[in-house]
């Protein structure tokens, strides 16, 4: 979980902002939520010796404060892709249950912290097709006197793909390499 400039990543994504910018804007209780999630994430995943990241994505990024939650998107690379899975909900499901795993196994050290909402990945009732998803699932954390976390579940194969993909402001929180 070393800190790789973004030379080290190769393209840039116009839309990163920087780790501190993201910080900033935070409240100093919501900072030292934010700090303690992340040096519990980086230790799961370094245990685990697993590869993903998290984001700051969505409103607190270019709304103003406050915001009714701060939304982090977590891609943990699991070594399987799309074509591992019978449908796109399969493939959500499965790592969503690894996100819950690392999730609560991250709870156990951080006793302050709390799940008060689960979405799982849902399958678009509209279409009835398990290849589109309405949802791929969150996991809303919270601790007493900050702002909600909404953990975002993502079906992209690495974090590399997923920086990639973003189109609006999102900074990079972590990075298990």
């Amino acid at each position: 979980m070393e800190d790789i400039s973004k030379a080290e990543i190769g393209v840039l994504n116009p839309a990163e902002v920087t780790n501190e910018d993201f910080m900033s804007r935070l409240t100093e209780p919501d900072r030292m939520n934010i700090s303690s999630l992340i040096s519990a994430f980086e230790k799961k995943m370094r245990e685990r010796q697993q590869k993903g990241g998290m984001m700051a994505i969505g409103g607190i990024m270019e709304k103003p404060l406050p915001r009714k939650d701060i939304d982090i998107r977590v891609v943990l690379e699991t070594g399987r892709a799309r074509g591992d899975y019978d449908s796109q909900h399969e493939l959500a499901m499965d790592k969503f249950r690894a996100l819950q795993d690392i999730v609560s196994q991250i709870l156990l050290e951080n006793h302050d912290m709390r799940i008060t909402d689960v979405l799982e990945p849902t399958i678009d009732e509209e279409f009835q097709n398990p290849a589109i998803l309405k949802h791929e699932g969150t996991i809303k954390i919270e601790k007493d006197g900050t702002t909600p976390i909404e953990l975002l579940n993502t079906t992209g194969s690495t974090f590399e793909e997923e920086v990639k993909r973003q189109r609006r402001p999102f900074a990079i929180l972590a990075r298990a390499a």
